[in-house]
Formats: structure tokens, C-alpha cells, sequence
């Protein structure tokens, strides 16, 4: 944690830019809206993959080691050059989904399913916090995927800056499958690796601001490879937005 403290202060700068562009989504790879109190078609217990989806943004990130040591005589780079991601916000809402979506997944029975879910909210949520969960694809190696190669933050409305308070990884198993190689004119094998990078947060901040509250409309997650941004994707707080649009009327029948 401590590396990402100083790395923090190191990007001090690049915070500054960010609270006077934060008010737009011009520059984000990827942006969903999260915060529906209640929907037919986003009920986490008959629409869980429905939920699960809007709750999450898809990106691409560089290969952080592509360069390292790799021979081109082996290795065609337009294949290994990226990391397929998806990241997940995980609020009680889609918390409840993504239990359901498992439970569906593996055919649990109601004993089965009272149990899974016991133990899911015993080992990945507490009080007071959420988490955002990125599921890393990677076709170069399991080192490719490790934690340590970025800073991950967030970024709320207004510029400030936000460290996750813990970080966790795993791997969840790798698939064999085969990719055309232009560089070799052929078919090759490849072995795709899946794993994932969970953060937790503190859902209110320091300054005593929820950051999925109606106060705060937008959510930035800010990933950072050697001091470069790499990626930026957000969460439109549809809450938040009601909000506004409430006031907007407000003012105008006035």
C-alpha cells in the first residue's frame, strides 16, 4: 500500500488535471451507469446477467512486459500486445447479482444456494465499502497479469483522488486455444490466461463523500503503468442524475 501512496504523490500533478477534466467523459475509454434503487429489468434476481452487465465497462490495457526479452522470431507482438479487461463495480446491487449468476451457473438448490451465499458475504464484503473487480484475459503469461505492474485508483467527480484500501489477485485457470500468425503464416497454439484484480474502497471518503451517493455523479477508475495512464474508464451514478434533473425541473418551474 505504502507503493501506491508514493506513487500517488508522484502523479500529484496529474490529479490537478483530472479534477478540471473529471466533469466530462470526453476522455474515458469506457463508461456505463450504475445506481438503479429499483427496475423490473434489472431485478439481481431474475436479470442477474443483466445487471452484472451494465455494472461493468470493457477496455484494453498494453502488455506491460511484451518487451521483455521477447524475440519477434518467436512471438508475433500484434497478438501479445494487449490485456482484454472488464471491470465490475460491485455495490449491494450487483453484489446480489453476481451471487445469482453463480448459483444459475452451478444449478445450486435453495440449501445450496443459502450456503454459497454465506460464505461469499463472509469472505468479500464488509461494511462500509465496495469493490471493483477486474477480470484480466492475457495471452502472453501468468506474470503478465500480476498486480505490481500498475497503480489503480479512483477518481470521483471532482478531481480527488481515491487508494484502495485492499488489493487482492487470482488466477482462475488459463485456456488453450490457437491464433493466425501473420509473422509465421500460420495457426500457432496459444495458452490464454484468466485472472483477477479485485480493489475495495471506502464507500465514503476522507471528506466524508459517498462516492455512490447522489452527491457524486460520476466515478473514474484510473489504471497507471510507469507514470503513464493507461486506461480510464467511468461509472455514471444514475442516482445522481435523478438528482440533477429533479433541480433542473425545480428551477424551471420557478
Amino acid at each position: 500500500m505504502s507503493r501506491i501512496v508514493a506513487v500517488l504523490i508522484l502523479l500529484g500533478i496529474t490529479g490537478l488535471a483530472c479534477a478540471s477534466r473529471s466533469g466530462g467523459l470526453h476522455d474515458v475509454d469506457a463508461v456505463t451507469e450504475i445506481g438503479w434503487d429499483s427496475s423490473p429489468d434489472l431485478d439481481p434476481a431474475t436479470n442477474a446477467e443483466a445487471v452484472l452487465e451494465r455494472y461493468s465497462v470493457d477496455f484494453k490495457i498494453p502488455n506491460p512486459l511484451l518487451d521483455a526479452g521477447v524475440s519477434t522470431r518467436r512471438i508475433d507482438p500484434s497478438h501479445e500486445s494487449q490485456i482484454h479487461c472488464r471491470a465490475t463495480l460491485l455495490d449491494s446491487i450487483s453484489t446480489e447479482a453476481d451471487i445469482e449468476a453463480v448459483c444459475r451457473r452451478d444449478s445450486l438448490d435453495t440449501a445450496g444456494k443459502e450456503e454459497y451465499r454465506r460464505n461469499y458475504l463472509k469472505e468479500h464484503v464488509h461494511p462500509g465499502r465496495f469493490r471493483i473487480r477486474i477480470d484480466m484475459e492475457s495471452g502472453f503469461s501468468e506474470k503478465s497479469i500480476d498486480p505490481e505492474h500498475w497503480v489503480i485508483y479512483l477518481v470521483d467527480a471532482k478531481g480527488v483522488m481515491i487508494e484502495p484500501v485492499q488489493v487482492s489477485s487470482s488466477m482462475a485457470g488459463a485456456v488453450q486455444d490457437s491464433v493466425y500468425s501473420s509473422f509465421h503464416r500460420l495457426s500457432l497454439p496459444r495458452t490464454r490466461i484468466h485472472g483477477q484484480i479485485t480493489l475495495s474502497f471506502d464507500r465514503v471518503t476522507f471528506f466524508k463523500e459517498d462516492l455512490l451517493g447522489k452527491a457524486n455523479p460520476v466515478i473514474f477508475l484510473e489504471i497507471v503503468h510507469e507514470k503513464e495512464t493507461v486506461a480510464r474508464v467511468a461509472w455514471k451514478n444514475r442516482r445522481a442524475e435523478k438528482k440533477e434533473q429533479g433541480a433542473e425541473n425545480v428551477r424551471t418551474e420557478r
